[in-house]
C-alpha cells in the first residue's frame, strides 16, 4: 500500500481552477454549528417499498479541476509544517492561517480498509474552536475529477464540534486513487468564521481497486457474457451494480466510490455508479435530476431510443405480485411511465428543451422477455366482444386492481403498448385500436383501475383476385384487381390457360385472406363465407365452387381474395419399361370412380431380354407415395424415408392389364415394371 499528501505550498499555486465551484458546497459560514442543512425527506410506503429517494443531490457529480487549497487562508510554509508533524508524531500536516488564528490538521499515512485519524487543532484568538470536517471527495487516479463519497448536505458534515481546542475526526479510504479532505474551523469570539485547510491524499493497493478498475472489470464481464448489444449490456450492468450494494437508509453514502467499494448508497450512488458502467461501454446516457423530490436516476440511449431507468427503486428482493419482476420494472420506461412512479417527473420532462425525451417501450425489460405479451394475452377476448359488437370507444377492468397505483399503472402501461402494436379485426374489418391505462378513484374513494381503449375501423376500399391452376399451386401471374361495390368480371380458366390433363374443368373454390374463410353451402343451404375447424369445414358444410367468370364485387372490404380451380377428379397412368426409364408416350387417362384397365407389358411393347415380367410398381405423384403392402398385410399408399420404405413395409406389385380408376383424385400414376433377371 502507497500514499502520499500532495504539498500544501504546491496545491496553493492552482487554486484559482477551482475554488468557485468548491465554494458553493461548503457550509462552514453556517452560525447555527447545530442545525442540519436540509430538510426531513418523506419516506412513506408506495406498494410496500420505501420510496428511495433522498435529498443527497447538493452532492456535486464531480469537480473537473487538479487539486489545491483555498486562498481564503494564509498558508504555512512547506517547512513549518514538516517540524510541526515531526513534533506531533504525525507524518503529515496541513494548515490554513486567518489573524490570529491559525488551524492544524495531522495525519500518518492511510491504510486503505482502515479508519485514519485527523488531527485537528488551533492557536491564537480565543483558544475555544468550533471544528467540522467535510465529507471527503474522491478521485480515480491522474483523473483530477472529485465526487464527493458522502452527502456533504446532512449529518455529521453539517455539524461543527462543541468548543474545544482540538478534535479528531475519523475516515476510512476504500478505493485506489486521490481523496480530498478539508476542515474547517469557527472562533466566532476572534471574529474567524471561515477558515479551512484542504488537503490531497494518493493512497494504492492492489487489494483496494480504484473504482475506474471495478467499472472496467465489470464491462469486461458484460462483453463476455452477453451478445454485446446495447440492450443486453444495459441489462447485464443494472443487474450486475443492483448485486454489489444496498440502499443506504442513513442517507450518507452518495458516490460511485460508496457504491461500488463500501456496498452502499443513495440514489445519487446508485446513478453515479450505473452511470460510469454505461459510459465505459460506450452507451450514451444521462442524468434525470428530480431536485422537486429529491431523487435522481438514469436516462439510457438504446438502439437511437432514450429510455428512463431507476437502478435505486430496481433494487429490491420484493415480489409481492405474481408474476411482475419488481427487479426490472423501473428498466427502460417511457417519462409517462416514470412519472406514475415520480409523479414530479411530469413537470421535468414536460419543459422545453428537455434532451431525453422517453417515448418508445420497444427495448423495455417486460416487452424484451416476452411477458408483456403474457400480460395482453390475457385481455384478447375481452377486446375481441367490444371489437365485434363495433364499438369506438371501451374500457375494460384491468386484472390488477389489487395492486398499488403505482405498479398497476406501469405494469398496464406496458400492457397497453403490446396490444396497441397487435393487428386486430372485427368481423373481418381492419380495426385500429389505441390502449391507455388510467386509475379511476371512485365517490367511495376507491381505486379502479381500467384500460380505455379508442378504435377507428377500417373503411371499404377494395380487393385483388388472385387465381390459382389448383388446391396446391402458386397464384397467377395475372390478377384482378375490385373496387368494393363495383361490380368486375374475373378471369376464366381458358383466358389464364389453366388446364389439368383430360379433367374436366368445374368451378373455382373461393378463399379470402382478411377473415381466413371459405366460401361455402352452410348445413341451411344459404351461402356464405366459413372458417375451417381443424383443418376443414364445419359438419354440414361443403364447399360451394363459383362459375367461370363469376362477376365479383362485394366478397371482401380489403386485402385478397383467392380463386382455386377444381377439376373433375382425374388422372393419368404413365407407364415405364424400368424404374429408371423415361415414361412411354402411350398413357391411359382415368376419370376417378370410372374403372379403366391399364395397358399391359406386350401391348406397350416393353420386355428385358430373357428376364420374365413380373409386374408392375405404382407410384402416384399428387402424394410422393408407393403402392406397398403394409406390416400388417394390408396394402395401401406408403411414403418413403430416407429413399426407403419404411421397416416391415415392401413393394406390391400391380397385374399386368390392371383395371384402375380410384387411384388418385388428380395427376398421375406412374407404373414401373418389374423383371425377373436370375
Amino acid at each position: 500500500m502507497l500514499s502520499a499528501a500532495i504539498p500544501v505550498r504546491v496545491l496553493a499555486e492552482e487554486e484559482r481552477l477551482q475554488e468557485n465551484t468548491l465554494e458553493q458546497f461548503d457550509t462552514g459560514a453556517a452560525d447555527n454549528s447545530d442545525a442540519s442543512m436540509t430538510g426531513d425527506i418523506d419516506t412513506s410506503e408506495i406498494g410496500n417499498e420505501s420510496i428511495k429517494n433522498d435529498s443527497d443531490l447538493a452532492n456535486p457529480i464531480s469537480h473537473h479541476a487538479k487539486p489545491q487549497v483555498s486562498l481564503t487562508s494564509d498558508m504555512s510554509s512547506d517547512s513549518e509544517q514538516s517540524t510541526k508533524a515531526a513534533v506531533s508524531g504525525y507524518q503529515h500536516s496541513g494548515s490554513a492561517t486567518s489573524g490570529s488564528v491559525t488551524l492544524t490538521v495531522e495525519w500518518n499515512d492511510p491504510v486503505l480498509g482502515q479508519p485514519t485519524t485527523f488531527h485537528v487543532s488551533a492557536t491564537g484568538g480565543s483558544g475555544s474552536y468550533l471544528f467540522r470536517m467535510d465529507a471527503p471527495s474522491y478521485s480515480n487516479p491522474n483523473e483530477y475529477a472529485y465526487e464527493s463519497v458522502a452527502d456533504p448536505s446532512r449529518g455529521e458534515w453539517t455539524k461543527f464540534t462543541d468548543a474545544c481546542a482540538s478534535h479528531d475526526f475519523t475516515f476510512t479510504t476504500t478505493a485506489t486513487g486521490s481523496y480530498n479532505f478539508r476542515f474547517y474551523l469557527m472562533d466566532k469570539a476572534s471574529g474567524v468564521y471561515y477558515l479551512r485547510t484542504n488537503s490531497y491524499i494518493q493512497v494504492a493497493d492492489d487489494a483496494y481497486p480504484s473504482v475506474a478498475s471495478i467499472v472496467n472489470k465489470a464491462v469486461s464481464q458484460a462483453k463476455q457474457k452477453t451478445d454485446g448489444s446495447e440492450y443486453e449490456m444495459a441489462l447485464y450492468l443494472h443487474d450486475w451494480l443492483l448485486d454489489q450494494l444496498e440502499y443506504d437508509n442513513s442517507l450518507k453514502w452518495s458516490s460511485a466510490e460508496s457504491a461500488l467499494t463500501r456496498g452502499l448508497g443513495t440514489c445519487q450512488a446508485y446513478e453515479s455508479a450505473y452511470a460510469k458502467l454505461l459510459s465505459a461501454a460506450g452507451i450514451e446516457n444521462a442524468e434525470t435530476r428530480d431536485a422537486y423530490d429529491g431523487h435522481t436516476w438514469n436516462a439510457v440511449k438504446l438502439d437511437d431510443e432514450w429510455y428512463q431507468v431507476d437502478c435505486t427503486w430496481d433494487d429490491t428482493s420484493d415480489n409481492f405480485y405474481g408474476d411482475l419482476d419488481q427487479r426490472h420494472l423501473y428498466f427502460c420506461l417511457t417519462d409517462e411511465l416514470m412519472a406514475i412512479a415520480h409523479p414530479v417527473h411530469e413537470k421535468i420532462y414536460s419543459v422545453e428543451g428537455y434532451a431525453t425525451r422517453s417515448g418508445s417501450l420497444k427495448d423495455n425489460y417486460f416487452v424484451r422477455n416476452g411477458k408483456a405479451d403474457e400480460w395482453a394475452s390475457a385481455y384478447a377476448d375481452r377486446i375481441q366482444q367490444h371489437l365485434n359488437a363495433k364499438e369506438t370507444s371501451f374500457s375494460i377492468d384491468a386484472d390488477n386492481q389489487s395492486f398499488p397505483p403505482s405498479i398497476s399503472g406501469i405494469q398496464n402501461g406496458i400492457i397497453a403498448y403490446k396490444i396497441s402494436l397487435w393487428e386486430w379485426k372485427s368481423n373481418a374489418i381492419k380495426a385500429d385500436l389505441s390502449a391507455s391505462s388510467k386509475v379511476i378513484t371512485s365517490s367511495s374513494n376507491k381505486l379502479n383501475v381500467k384500460l380505455n381503449f379508442e378504435v377507428t375501423y377500417q373503411p371499404k376500399t377494395g380487393y385483388e383476385v388472385f387465381y390459382h391452376s389448383a388446391a396446391a399451386s402458386g397464384a397467377s401471374p395475372q390478377s384482378t384487381p375490385v373496387a368494393y361495390g363495383r361490380p368486375t368480371p374475373t378471369l376464366t380458366a381458358s383466358e389464364l390457360g389453366f388446364s389439368n390433363g383430360s379433367a374436366k374443368f368445374l368451378g373455382w373454390r373461393a378463399y379470402r385472406d382478411w377473415d381466413n374463410t371459405w366460401w361455402a353451402t352452410m348445413p341451411d343451404g344459404r351461402a356464405g363465407w366459413v372458417a375451417l375447424e381443424d383443418g376443414r369445414l364445419p359438419g354440414g358444410c361443403s364447399y360451394r365452387l363459383l362459375p367461370d367468370g363469376w362477376e365479383t364485387g362485394w366478397s371482401a372490404w380489403s386485402g385478397t381474395v383467392h380463386l382455386y380451380a377444381s377439376w373433375d377428379k382425374a388422372y393419368d397412368v404413365r407407364y415405364h419399361s424400368a424404374a429408371a426409364s423415361g415414361a412411354s408416350p402411350q398413357s391411359t387417362p382415368v376419370a376417378y370412380g370410372r374403372p379403366t384397365p391399364t395397358l399391359t407389358a406386350s401391348e406397350l411393347g416393353f420386355s428385358n431380354g430373357s428376364a420374365k415380367f413380373l409386374g408392375w410398381r405404382a407410384y402416384r405423384d399428387w402424394d410422393n407415395t408407393w403402392w406397398a403392402t403394409m406390416p400388417d398385410g394390408r396394402a395401401g399408399w406408403v411414403a418413403l424415408e430416407d429413399g426407403r420404405l419404411p421397416g416391415g413395409c415392401s413393394y406390391r406389385l400391380l397385374p399386368d392389364g390392371w383395371e384402375t380408376g380410384w387411384s388418385a383424385w388428380s395427376g398421375t400414376v406412374h407404373l414401373c415394371a418389374s423383371w425377373d433377371e436370375h
